[in-house]
């Protein structure tokens, strides 16, 4: 058997002679560079940790308890964001759909809520109440009285909601462009 000269493992401790103990012998590499490659590694070891992290499922429950947390707070916008990763995880689950529809409205994100009421409605076939009474008062809100009146008016028998679409259809019809009426003798001659 022949021994290596520590040279033949790392030519450029022939070319430095002082620096054979700052290189590793077997990735000829020096201490300086080891280091920077160590810290390097570190790095890629947390970013893929993280993702990891990341990658893993909601916790339903726990998603929606924080999510409650933060509204009982006084956080309904907090409350949304925490909400929306678990609505797209379950694109289907209608009382999903209809919590993050009254954290947008609550947080006075009417666009949003719009869209989420809507998509609370579509997943109950129309027939959740909440969704269409939600929808009411988010249209109200966007400025559109029309709309918003002939839903409070289709809800107004409920007795769920009766009472909030009573009042949120006085608000529609107070709120809506009134027709101007001539008077056929004001100009008479």
């Amino acid at each position: 058997e022949s021994a290596l000269h520590p040279s033949a493992l790392h030519p450029a401790s022939s070319r430095f002679p002082g620096r054979t103990s700052a290189a590793h012998p077997l990735l000829k590499v020096d201490a300086p560079t080891m280091r920077h490659l160590l810290a390097a590694t570190a790095l890629c070891l947390t970013a893929s940790v993280s993702s990891v992290a990341s990658a893993q499922p909601l916790d339903y429950d726990a998603t929606l308890a924080a999510a409650a947390r933060q509204e009982r707070d006084g956080h309904p916008a907090a409350a949304a964001a925490t909400l929306a990763p678990l609505a797209a995880a379950f694109p289907e689950d209608h009382a999903v759909a209809l919590r993050l529809a009254w954290l947008t409205f609550s947080s006075a994100d009417y666009p949003s809520a719009r869209r989420h009421y809507t998509r609370a409605l579509a997943l109950s076939a129309g027939a959740s109440v909440d969704a269409r009474l939600g929808l009411a008062w988010t249209l109200l809100r966007l400025g559109d009285p029309t709309a918003a009146r002939s839903r409070f008016e289709a809800l107004t028998a409920d007795p769920t909601v009766g009472v909030s679409a009573r009042e949120g259809l006085s608000l529609a019809r107070a709120a809506e462009p009134r027709p101007v009426r001539a008077w056929a003798g004001l100009y008479a001659g």
